[in-house]
């Protein structure tokens, strides 16, 4: 239980606002979302991202790893990912967890 605990806390200090970009700063049209509660069925996590990332230019699709915490969402292209990744960085999704948005890294 301890552990579980230490692993969230870890979880909601790496999603705090302005810490999502320290991972991959290659632009890129996809973005890796992380900070997805777990506990939210895969559905509502998917209704839930696509309504946070819809309002933006050129989203193409959103596809939910279930049980992982983590989304991708394409777009069109790089420039229209980036301000995709500026608008929800940090959104706060519940009290201690906010949304840690990168670009998917290119092989």
């Amino acid at each position: 239980e301890e552990l579980k605990q230490k692993k969230k806390r870890a979880v909601a200090v790496r999603g705090k606002p302005g810490t999502g970009r320290s991972r991959n700063d290659v632009p890129n049209n996809i973005l890796f979302v992380e900070n997805i509660p777990t506990s939210l069925d895969a559905k509502i996590a998917h209704d839930m991202v696509s309504e946070l990332f819809g309002p933006y230019e050129g989203l193409q699709g959103v596809r939910i790893v279930p049980g992982q915490g983590v989304a991708f969402v394409a777009y069109a292209n790089a420039q229209q990912a980036e301000t995709a990744l500026n608008g929800p960085q940090g959104f706060k999704i519940s009290p201690e967890c906010f949304l840690a948005l990168s670009y998917v890294r290119k092989e």
